[in-house]
């Protein structure tokens, strides 16, 4: 039991681990959704959109100390996100889709376990204006992780999660299914929950849309922004933050496998924030590490580069973007 309430803090579609909030830089307060390049035009809050954005996946070992036993891997994948825009339930709004797929093997000593990872998700959210809340979500995940709550071993998670919002009652009605098999060690707990007053102190975002929000903000050094979100698996309203690094707030990050828009290469370099997403909490764990672009007119402000840094420092799954596509 004592396991599976550590790995149901699964946060971050792409990520096992928990965040925490970790930027002891001087914060200026800034304005998430002060940014519209695309997203709105003259005519309606949600623009015309219809990006399609492919990201190669691999793992970077930690760096171990004499003696001690570090987790490999033969990890590689893709990461497919989507964003359009469209209606639901006759409410014009984005979709924002992600398909992620991983295989190879983990080694752990003299443990090893080959992997076929799955995880997807949909969220429909309104536009600028609304603060990007939330209509829907729903994510599938088949997953196996390495852990090290006591013994290491290595656990395979599989459920659904799906998130229906209500804006004028400001609440949300989630609902997780176990999908593992009837004989599997771990299992998330199944139910319904309804949460209310979720844009209390703060907005409110879907956790399945938080790769993508902040291309909407005006980033910048010391840049800092808090929202909302719920994590359904540990059945918590979670308080986060978006942050800019005050002392480094810029990189420049090249993708030396080559990078292309609409099927013509293009330059493979790029000036990026240093972002990350955080839980605004006392607990042990690492910021998820985001890299998005400064160029508005050329790049839209895209993500980039995303390192989420695995549970009990076994290392960190790197994702850099390959190629984007427009219908």
């Amino acid at each position: 039991m004592k396991i599976l309430k550590k790995l149901s803090a699964i946060f971050i579609c792409f990520a096992l681990l928990f965040l925490s909030a970790c930027n002891t830089s001087e914060p200026i307060v800034s304005n998430m959704f002060a940014s519209q390049y695309w997203l709105t035009n003259a005519e309606t809050d949600v623009g015309e959109i219809n990006e399609t954005s492919v990201y190669t996946i691999s793992f970077v070992e930690s760096e171990a100390e004499e003696g001690e036993t570090q987790l490999k891997s033969t990890l590689s994948g893709t990461l497919t996100t989507n964003i359009q825009n469209t209606t639901y339930e006759n409410q014009k709004c984005y979709k924002f889709t992600t398909s992620l797929s991983t295989s190879g093997t983990y080694t752990y000593g003299d443990k090893s376990v080959d992997f076929n990872d799955t995880i997807t998700s949909t969220v429909y959210f309104l536009g600028i204006s609304a603060k990007f809340f939330p209509l829907y979500s729903e994510k599938s995940v088949n997953t196996l992780s390495p852990t090290k709550v006591s013994n290491f071993e290595f656990v395979t998670l599989s459920y659904k999660v799906s998130t229906k919002y209500n804006k004028e009652e400001n609440s949300a009605l989630v609902k997780v299914v176990s999908t593992a098999p009837e004989d599997a060690s771990y299992k998330v707990t199944e139910g319904e929950r309804t949460y209310n007053k979720l844009t209390k102190n703060s907005a409110f975002l879907d956790n399945e849309s938080l790769i993508f929000i902040p291309r909407a903000s005006d980033l910048l050094a010391g840049f800092s922004s808090s929202f909302n979100t719920i994590d359904a698996l540990s059945q918590r309203v979670y308080a986060m933050n978006l942050s800019v690094s005050s002392s480094a707030p810029t990189s420049e990050i090249t993708l030396k496998d080559g990078y292309s828009i609409d099927g013509q290469p293009v330059n493979p370099t790029f000036t990026c924030y240093n972002a990350t997403i955080s839980i605004s909490d006392t607990f042990s764990g690492s910021p998820l590490k985001l890299y998005y672009s400064s160029d508005a007119k050329t790049h839209g402000k895209r993500l980039v580069q995303m390192e989420s840094e695995l549970a009990y420092s076994l290392g960190k799954i790197v994702y850099k973007l390959k190629s984007v596509t427009h219908a």
